[in-house]
């Protein structure tokens, strides 16, 4: 799939019916991103009540980190559940965050900002440190797509500077997509307009993503760039096929050497042996199903030198 025929699904939008008229992003934020609520799925301690907000995976030894993982635009949090799993194994406790408009209700989605997603990160960014600071371990961030973009977002607006992240490892980071950012902008005026997803049905949440939510990734994306990266520059582990559909790897490359981001480390990875049906799809790299299993295993421990786990 090239970026060229990406740009082409955008042209091909379909309307769906808006609600919440007036509400600005702000206001829509304080009505949807309160503090999160903890669940919890396996291993030790108390499991708290029920919510869609974020999900715990507990390691069933003494926790080494607390990692807190975050899945890419219009994709389901449940797809992270291979790193989660993978991760909690390796003896940390794992909070998955799911960002706002990623679940069954596409109303919402047409109403995300970029303070929405921030407020959700801060939210369990903050869980996730009080966790830490009660098994005195360190706070690391796994993001894919959309989630790493919106978590060096969080990171650079120092909101939380109190929360300590350590250590990052970023999955196709959308900070170089020039060619389809000009395609989306065109359509800002019309941001509860949906764009087909060209995604697989597996992984992605919604047939389509509103224009509002692919705005708010590009608002994201300025407040990155104006700022420089100031913040970013800590131990991170970048992982990206070259033939990404959305990302530019050889941008990335070059923000690297730009903005002097000497404590990155940028891994090539491949989708040739992917076990999903259909065109590859070289941007989706989260599991063993999309990379093959050879290659996820070449990522586990990529994953886990870098994390020290």
């Amino acid at each position: 799939m090239s970026k060229a025929f990406f740009c082409l699904a955008i042209a091909a939008v379909v309307a769906v019916p808006t609600s919440h008229a007036g509400e600005d992003g702000a206001t829509w934020a304080a009505r949807t991103s309160a503090a999160l609520p903890e669940i919890q799925t396996r291993g030790m301690g108390k499991a708290p009540a029920s919510s869609p907000g974020v999900q715990w995976f507990l390691s069933d030894q003494p926790a080494r980190a607390v990692v807190v993982l975050i899945h890419g635009l219009n994709s389901k949090p449940s797809g992270m559940d291979t790193l989660a799993s993978y991760l909690s194994s390796r003896r940390a406790d794992v909070l998955r965050l799911s960002l706002t408009g990623h679940d069954a209700d596409m109303k919402t989605f047409q109403h995300v900002s970029r303070q929405v997603w921030l407020a959700d990160v801060s939210a369990a960014m903050r869980l996730a440190q009080a966790r830490a600071q009660k098994e005195g371990v360190p706070v690391y961030m796994v993001a894919y797509s959309l989630g790493a973009l919106v978590g060096l977002d969080w990171l650079d607006s120092g909101m939380d500077a109190q929360v300590p992240c350590q250590k990052m490892v970023l999955f196709a980071p959308p900070i170089s997509v020039s060619l389809v950012k000009r395609s989306v902008q065109l359509l800002r005026w019309f941001p509860r307009l949906v764009i087909p997803s060209l995604n697989s049905p597996e992984y992605r949440a919604h047939a389509g993503t509103p224009v509002a939510a692919y705005s708010a990734l590009f608002d994201s994306l300025a407040h990155v760039t104006q700022g420089q990266f100031v913040h970013a520059n800590i131990p991170t582990l970048v992982l990206i096929d070259p033939d990404d559909e959305l990302v530019d790897a050889a941008g990335i490359e070059d923000l690297i050497d730009r903005y002097h981001l000497d404590q990155w480390t940028l891994f090539h990875v491949t989708t040739q042996d992917s076990r999903l049906p259909g065109r590859k799809f070289h941007h989706l790299i989260i599991d063993d199903r999309a990379l093959g299993s050879e290659e996820w295993g070449r990522v586990e421990v990529l994953m886990s030198d870098h994390l020290g786990l």
